[in-house]
């Protein structure tokens, strides 16, 4: 005897074959097959590293016993074993710092720029060739230009 056709709610008819199920069983937990990935709740490795790193460890600094993360103990035994003259971990410790060490910063040079270009705008100013004069602020560090037909292009004067 052939089993009869289902229906879903609108008429249509369900699509199921042989081997097709229902949809709101497809991804059924009890299913019995392997899952991708890690299982649900597993910690990954970067978080068990982590976890690890910052258990404190007994440590003996200046003849005082201390407790100290495993990172900072890490870190001290790499400095001991470069300044023992292992050529490695110096090269390995003096890369690290001056990786995490703050960048110098060259001084600011914009107000001795910004001194010249006052004196260039005063000097424009004075010769007619703009409107407006320029702010006053401090004055200027270095004399005003010599006035050349050169430096600056001649025009009709307003």
């Amino acid at each position: 005897m052939a089993k009869e056709a289902k229906f879903r709610l609108d008429g249509q008819p369900d699509g199921r074959g042989h081997a097709e199920g229902s949809k709101s069983t497809r991804f059924a937990v009890d299913d019995n097959r392997t899952r991708p990935g890690r299982k649900k709740g597993a910690k990954s490795l970067k978080t068990v590293y982590q976890a690890v790193a910052e258990i404190p460890v007994d440590a003996e600094i200046k003849g005082k016993r201390k407790r100290i993360t495993s990172k900072e103990g890490i870190v001290l035994k790499e400095r001991e074993q470069a300044l023992k003259g292992d050529h490695r971990a110096r090269e390995h410790f003096l890369k690290r710092l001056s990786e995490y060490s703050p960048i110098e910063v060259e001084p600011d040079r914009t107000t001795l720029l910004l001194a010249e270009d006052e004196v260039i705008l005063a000097s424009a100013f004075e010769r007619g060739l703009i409107g407006v004069q320029p702010l006053a602020g401090d004055p200027p560090a270095t004399p005003p230009l010599a006035e050349s037909g050169s430096d600056l292009p001649q025009g009709d004067l307003p």
